[in-house]
This record gives C-alpha cells, structure tokens and sequence, in this order.
C-alpha cells in the first residue's frame, strides 16, 4: 500500500533532479554546486536525518528502473564509428587505465588475502571506483553482495 511518505518519496526522486538542474543554471549561489552534488546531498541529507522515512523497495526499483532506461538512453545517441575515429588515444588510454586497474587490484588482493577475509570483493569494487568512479564501484559492491 502506498503510504504519504512512498507519495513524497516517489515525488522527490522523479522531481529533484530537475529542481537541481534548474538551482544549477540560474544566476544564483547554486551554480558553483553541480546537479549531481545536489542530487548526492539531499539524499544523504534525508537518508540520515531520520526526518523522512524511506522505503527502501520503492527506491531500489526507481534506481533500477533508471538505470534501465539510462543505459539505452545514452547509447542511442552513440555514433561508434565516428567515436572510435575521433577517440583512439583517448580509447587507448581507457584501456590502459582499465589494464592498470585490474592489475593494481590483483596485486593488493594477493597482498592482503590473508588479512582480509573479503579481499575479493574490494577489488572488484576498487577495478570500479578505478574505471568509473563511485557510482561503478557502488554498482559492482550491490551486485558482489
């Protein structure tokens, strides 16, 4: 059952992006703070506060979802012969930061196998965090478990 709370949830996940958009573009203070800060700091902000009950399925499912549709999204407008022309170097170079990232993983697991118990899953996640930044990393530690 939909309570008030799933209401104003569901509300803020689809509206608040575009709030902080529109925060962002207007001559006011919060151009120095970019969408997605804004969008990271109201979630920490109401997760920890206690203020606001969240239901936790409702935003699994929203950030499924958005993925979903964000994945497709982003690869339609994706012109991969003319990309991979105009990026060689910068292909290249993802691909030795990718190499690195999965060699400086392997290498800190072997080092700490036997002092940390899960020394696998931090490595899957630092290859993330190396390749991709933090939402990759968040992503690979939800789907290690």
């Amino acid at each position: 059952m939909i309570t008030g709370s799933d209401l104003l949830q569901l509300v803020l996940l689809i509206f608040f992006p575009l709030l902080a958009q529109r925060l962002s573009s207007w001559k006011s203070g919060w151009k120095w703070l970019s969408p997605v800060v804004q969008c990271y700091a109201i979630g920490i902000l109401l997760r920890n506060s206690g203020f606001f009950p969240v239901n936790e399925l409702l935003a699994e499912t929203f950030r499924d979802l958005s993925i979903l549709l964000a994945i497709p999204l982003l690869l339609f407008s994706t012109d991969l012969r003319r990309w991979w022309k105009e990026a060689r170097k910068a292909t290249l170079a993802f691909g030795l930061c990718v190499v690195s990232g999965v060699v400086a993983s392997m290498l800190w697991a072997l080092v700490f196998r036997y002092s940390l118990p899960d020394i696998w899953r931090i490595a899957g996640m630092l290859v993330g965090v190396y390749t991709g930044g933090t939402p990759n990393m968040n992503a690979i530690g939800l789907a290690l478990g």
